[in-house]
């Protein structure tokens, strides 16, 4: 049986095993070598859980799953049954779909989505964030209110509307982290939540000086009144 479900899993192209008996029991000794080919997976509105809370969940109950899967075998579907007993445990009406990334051509990914739920965002907030940077950020978010929650469209959002609050003011390094949902009603089969960006907005840089070097078609001078930055 531990042979035949290793194999299942997928994990595994190659397993070997050996047996000794002694009077004191006997030793299982296995050999195995691992598939070529893992892919990452991605939850898109997992919102009942945290992003660690998952995947210790889905550890326990798939014990080979480690943030990827074997193109090949059972364990997507182990995945899957392992996130549907979750939601039923809570409660929760929906339905575990598993999609291969892309649809056609070598398998990039497998993404889980719940369906059957209309989960949808109430508010949008900010950890780790300054006061003063909170209103262009709560600004910049305003359109993600009432819209549905998918993870893939938020990490977007912060990437392409949020980041850019601090890389205008020169905060180079910047980091906004995955969006932590927080579940505040269900109606029949609308869930509302709230979600919040940990932000970690690093150092501010600043100009010390200029200089301007191998130009010769221009005077420096000429291009140093060209340049607004003043140190």
């Amino acid at each position: 049986d531990v042979v035949r479900l290793l194999g299942e899993s997928g994990a595994f192209t190659d397993i070997f095993y050996s047996l000794e008996f002694d009077p004191g029991g006997t030793k299982l000794e296995l050999t195995v070598r691992n598939s070529k080919t893992f892919v990452p997976v991605n939850f898109d509105n997992l919102v009942w859980f945290s992003n660690q809370e998952l995947f210790n969940k889905l550890h326990a109950s798939v014990p080979l799953f480690d943030g990827e899967v074997p193109i090949t075998g059972q364990m997507v579907n182990q995945i899957s049954d392992a996130l549907q007993a979750l939601l039923d445990e809570k409660k929760v009406m929906g339905q575990v779909d598993a999609r291969r990334i892309p649809d056609d051509g070598p398998i990039e990914a497998f993404t889980f989505t719940v369906t059957g739920l209309h989960i949808t965002i109430r508010n949008i907030e900010f950890s780790g964030a300054d006061t003063a940077d909170l209103p262009l950020l709560v600004a910049s978010a305003r359109r993600l209110q009432g819209a549905e929650y998918m993870l893939p469209t938020l990490r977007t959002m912060a990437d392409k509307n949020f980041l850019p609050v601090y890389h205008e003011r020169s905060y180079l390094k910047a980091a906004i982290g995955d969006p932590q949902a927080h579940v505040v009603s269900t109606e029949d089969e609308h869930v509302f939540v709230d979600v919040t960006f940990p932000v970690h907005p690093g150092k501010q840089y600043k100009v010390s000086g200029l200089e301007i070097a191998g130009c010769k078609a221009v005077p420096a001078d000429t291009l140093r009144s060209l340049i607004h930055v003043q140190a």
